[in-house]
C-alpha cells in the first residue's frame, strides 16, 4: 500500500490517534481524562479522529476524516498528498501500531466547508451528534470549526486498520513519541509497523498480559492456562516445532509429520467455540496459502465436549471449504493429545 522506501512518491509520517477501542468508527469517551493538561478531548469528551475509519459516510468514493497531528503541522499544506502510519497509546502507556493510510489528500478550508455542509445536508452530522450524546460528550462542539471536523480525505482501499493491533517493542522509536505531532517516518518505522510477533517455545507468563485485537484486552486466565497446557502436550510429541503466538496464532505446529494452526476458545459449548474460532483459523489458512505454503490442519480447541450438533456443523464446514478442520476437546485435565 505504502512504498517501502519512504522517500518514494510521497512523504510518510507517524501520527498519533487518541485512544479508542471501537476501531475509530465512533466515539467511545475513553480518551477523556487520559490526556495531559488542557486537551480538546478532555473538554468535549471526544476527538474528531474517532470517526477516522467509519466508512459508512463517503462522498464520491472518498472518506473525509481528521487527524490531530495534521492540524498542528506547519510543514504540510492544502493540496499535499501524504501517507500516514498511525499509532495509539493505551491508558497503561502501551504503544500500539493501529493502521496506515496511503494517499491522504490534505484539504483546503473551502474543501472542508463543502464537506461539512454536505454531511449536514445528508443528516450524517446528526448521526454523529447522537453518538456524542450517547457518551455524554459536548454535542455543540460538532463542528466547532470546519477545519476541526475534517482536514484530510482518502479512498478506503488505500487504508488498512490493523486487526489485531501490533504491540510496539521496547526499542521502537514510537516509545519516545508522546505529542500529537507529525513525525517524518524512517524505513525502520515502516518495518516496525508491519512486523508480526515472533512465536515463543516457552509457556506464557501467568500474570496479566495485553493482547491487541480490535482493542487490547487482558487475556482470560483460563485461556492462558489452556494455551500453556496444550503447548506442553504438543511439545512432548513434536519438540521445538511448537510455538505460541507466532503471527497471533494461539498455537502453531510446524513438524514435518504434522502441521497445524490451533485456536483456543473458552466458550460455553463446542458449537459456540467453533463459531467463534472459525473466522480466525480461516484467515490463518488463507495467509498460509497466500505465502505458497502447504495448508495446515486448522483446529479449534476448547474444554467443552463435542455434541452431535457441533459435529454436524464441523462436517458441513469441511464440506463447503475443503479444509482439514478439526475440533479438539482439551481441558487442564487432558493428559494426551486428541486422536482426531
Amino acid at each position: 500500500m505504502i512504498a517501502d522506501d519512504v522517500s518514494d512518491i510521497m512523504q510518510t509520517y507517524l501520527a498519533r490517534l487518541c485512544w479508542n477501542t471501537a476501531g475509530w468508527q465512533r466515539p467511545t469517551g475513553e480518551a477523556r481524562g487520559h490526556e495531559m493538561g488542557k486537551a480538546y478531548v478532555n473538554d468535549t469528551g471526544f476527538g474528531h479522529e474517532e470517526w477516522l475509519f467509519d466508512y459508512s459516510q463517503q462522498l464520491d468514493g472518498y472518506h473525509y476524516g481528521f487527524v490531530e497531528p495534521l492540524r498542528r503541522s506547519k510543514q504540510i499544506s492544502a493540496g499535499d498528498t501524504i501517507s500516514l502510519l498511525l499509532y495509539a497509546v493505551s491508558p497503561e502507556h502501551e504503544r500500539y501500531y493501529v493502521g496506515e493510510i496511503g494517499q491522504c489528500e490534505v484539504l483546503s478550508p473551502e474543501e472542508c466547508r463543502r464537506a461539512v455542509e454536505e454531511y449536514e445536508r445528508r443528516g450524517w452530522l446528526d448521526i454523529m451528534r447522537d453518538q456524542i450524546a450517547e457518551i455524554g460528550g459536548d454535542v455543540t462542539s460538532l463542528p466547532k470549526d470546519h477545519m476541526e471536523r475534517f482536514n484530510l480525505r482518502f479512498r478506503p482501499e488505500n487504508a488498512e486498520r490493523y486487526d489485531p493491533w501490533r504491540l510496539a517493542e521496547r526499542e521502537d522509536r514510537i516509545q519516545k513519541l508522546n505529542r500529537y505531532v507529525l513525525c517524518a517516518a524512517k524505513a525502520s518505522d515502516q518495518q516496525a509497523f508491519r512486523r508480526l510477533p515472533h512465536g515463543r517455545q516457552e509457556p506464557l507468563p501467568a500474570q496479566r498480559v495485553q493482547r491487541a485485537g480490535t482493542a487490547p484486552t487482558a487475556y482470560d486466565p483460563a485461556h492462558r492456562n489452556l494455551q500453556n497446557h496444550l503447548l506442553r502436550l504438543l511439545q512432548a510429541r513434536y519438540g521445538n516445532h511448537v510455538t505460541l503466538e507466532d503471527g497471533y496464532v494461539d498455537v502453531k505446529v510446524t513438524h514435518p509429520e504434522f502441521s497445524a494452526y490451533i485456536e483456543i476458545k473458552t466458550s460455553t459449548s463446542a458449537l459456540k467455540a467453533i463459531r467463534e474460532g472459525l473466522g480466525q483459523v480461516l484467515e490463518y489458512a488463507f495467509r498460509a496459502q497466500d505465502r505458497g505454503a502447504t495448508l495446515p490442519h486448522c483446529i479449534i480447541s476448547s474444554p467443552c465436549p463435542e455434541t452431535e450438533e457441533s459435529a454436524r456443523f464441523l462436517h458441513f464446514i469441511r464440506r463447503v471449504t475443503d479444509l482439514s478442520l478439526r475440533y479438539w476437546q482439551v481441558s487442564l485435565a487432558t493428559d494426551s493429545l486428541p486422536n482426531s
